[in-house]
This record gives C-alpha cells, structure tokens and sequence, in this order.
C-alpha cells in the first residue's frame, strides 16, 4: 500500500454460520521496513552488529520482513493475539543462548513479543534467539482449529471433546495458555513485553538503551536519523516503564484449569514495580 503509514495487517472474512474463512489477505504498507530497523536497531543494537546501521542489507531485511509476515499469515488463518505467549519464558532464559536458541524468546508469532531486548552483548546469542518464530502455542492452535476428527458424529460432541482435550493439555503444558488482546488489568498479558517478570526484563532492556544512545551518534551518521532514533529509544523506555506500572493493583485473570477466576497480583511483585519506578523513573534517567 502506497501510504506512509508503518505498519502491516491480515484481515479475513469469516462465514459466521460455519466459521469458515472465506476471504484473506494481507495489507503491507511500504513504510513497515522503516518500523522494521526502528525496532530492531533499538533492541537489537548491542546485539547484533548488523543492527548498526540505518541501511539494513537484504538478508537482514528479508529476516525481518519473514517475522513479520508470518505473524500476519496467522491471521489470515483465523488466530488472535496472543499478548500471554511471552508470559511462559522465564526472564533468565532469555539470556540462555543454548536455551532461547532452541525454544525461542516467546511461545508464539501471534505476540507482540518483537525481539529479544533482554539478551545482554556478553551472552553472545545469535538471530535465532533474537527473532520470534512459530512456536508451541501457535501449532496446537493451528491443530485445534483445522484438524480433522472424524471420531466426533457431529459439533456438538466436538465441542464437548475439544473442550476436554484442551483442559487436559493446557494443565500439563502452560506454555499454550492463550493471554487475550493485552487490553485488560493483568500484567501478564501486555503487548511488547517479554519473559515472566516485566521489572528483572525492563531493567536488562534499559542496560541495552544506554549502549544504544551511546552509539546513536555513529549509527545514525550516514543518514542523519539521529532525531527519529533518539525518538524510538524514547518510546522504548517509555514501554519498560509502562509494563512495570501495569503490575502496581493489577490482578491475573485465569481461563487455566484449576485456577481461580481471578487473583491478585503478588504483594513481592508490586514492591518490585515500586522499586524500579523509583531507581528508573523517579530517579531522573539522565542517560536519556
């Protein structure tokens, strides 16, 4: 699309009486690949080398437009966001490189998850640890959604047997637990956030902004992006902070089985959040 806006979708037209898809497609506008090296040089710079430029090579780009791509086929297909999906990934696994290269840093493409700003330069992980990819949950819904179960005589008893199968698998593997939009009160489902405590995770991507403005100068020299840069890193550091205020009266809302409806966030979590506002906030953040 010819339009200056940065940004992707994948709407679909569903028949409401059968559920099927009967119209897909993606919109691309031109301006995403600026999204694109905006996000990653900003949690990526430390990184990745590649990430130290402006003018990103074709394979880096390629990369790049492949994550984002994929994401929206999933919606083409029929799935949400899944804002939870990071939720599963403890925060120290993401600066496992044999863990995070193998498992990845969220449980699903359909996250808001962008890339892996915990990782510190020290761990050495490689693209494969910094890029989302199709993981655990986005399969089983795929699985759930179109595979064909000839043992049920009609929907009703597939409804019946789906719901019992998904109880059951969603007790033994919450790496599958569905999260919703990120619209409501839990802090476990937030858009752009990673790992499994958004305090220990914001404060390793704030170690990696300040590399980052150190290095803007030189990154950003050939094309004279400094502003717009120093705008995204802004941005960021504004989301840390933001995924660590949501936890202050948040509470869990649970479609797990055997969990309680809801459940308020642990007192140790908000004293957490507390702190870090305080060291990060209220204590001026001068190397912005």
């Amino acid at each position: 699309m010819p339009a200056e806006i940065e940004n992707a979708y994948g709407p679909h037209i569903i028949d409401p009486r059968s559920g099927e898809i009967v119209e897909s497609h993606i919109c691309w506008y031109h301006n995403v690949m600026n999204l694109l090296t905006k996000w990653y040089m900003t949690q990526c710079g430390p990184l990745d080398k590649r990430a130290r430029s402006m003018r990103f090579d074709d394979k880096l780009m390629g990369e790049l437009i492949r994550f984002v791509s994929s994401h929206e086929v999933g919606h083409t297909l029929g799935l949400r966001h899944n804002m939870g999906a990071s939720w599963a990934t403890p925060v120290e696994k993401l600066r496992d490189k044999a863990w995070v290269e193998r498992h990845g840093h969220t449980a699903s493409i359909m996250d808001y998850a962008r890339f892996n700003y915990v990782a510190q330069p020290e761990d050495g992980i490689g693209p494969k640890g910094l890029f989302p990819r199709v993981n655990d949950y986005d399969k089983w819904a795929i699985k759930w959604g179109y595979q064909y179960r000839p043992e049920f005589k009609d929907e009703h008893a597939e409804k019946i047997g789906l719901m019992a199968e998904t109880t059951r698998i969603l007790a033994a593997n919450p790496r599958l637990w569905f999260g919703g939009e990120g619209m409501d009160e839990d802090p476990r489902s937030q858009t752009e956030d990673l790992g499994d405590n958004s305090m220990k995770a914001s404060d390793y991507g704030i170690r990696n902004l300040k590399r980052v403005v150190a290095s803007l100068p030189e990154w950003t020299r050939q094309d004279n992006d400094l502003a717009e840069m120093y705008a995204s890193v802004r941005d960021q550091y504004g989301r840390y902070c933001n995924h660590v205020a949501t936890h202050l009266g948040g509470r869990y809302l649970n479609n797990m089985p055997g969990k309680e409806p809801f459940e308020l966030q642990p007192a140790a979590l908000q004293l957490e959040a507390l702190d870090f506002l305080g060291r990060q906030v209220f204590e001026a953040p001068l190397w912005l």
